[in-house]
């Protein structure tokens, strides 16, 4: 639902959150979003993509990583306008979330992690 508001509403989702997205819905319906959707005049000032890579459905990093590589067909630069981070056993499920909060809260706000 992030990317999908960056894309559509990027006027008011300036800063976007996408934590462990599903990518596969619909088809991967966002993978083609993200990068044919013109994201003009508004696009999002930074945008937070993560996944884990372990747990039954390998926490769909292929996805995740492709949408990343999207965002910077886009323009996106890593690290700068764009932070793709894929935690090492991490699955689709709060506990992981929580740990890769603190890291995407600082890149998209300024703030400083705990």
């Amino acid at each position: 639902m992030s990317a999908y508001a960056g894309v559509r509403r990027a006027d008011v989702f300036g800063l976007v959150g996408e934590m462990s997205p599903s990518t596969w819905w619909d088809d991967t319906m966002i993978l083609g979003q993200v990068s044919t959707t013109p994201m003009r005049p508004a696009k999002p000032t930074r945008v937070y993509v993560d996944s884990g890579d372990s747990g039954p459905s390998s926490d769909d990093v292929t996805n995740t990583t492709e949408l990343a590589a999207r965002y910077r067909t886009v323009g996106y630069v890593d690290n700068t306008t764009l932070l793709h981070v894929v935690q090492p056993g991490g699955q689709h499920n709060e506990v992981y979330w929580a740990l890769r909060l603190p890291s995407a809260l600082h890149f998209l706000l300024g703030a400083r992690p705990d």
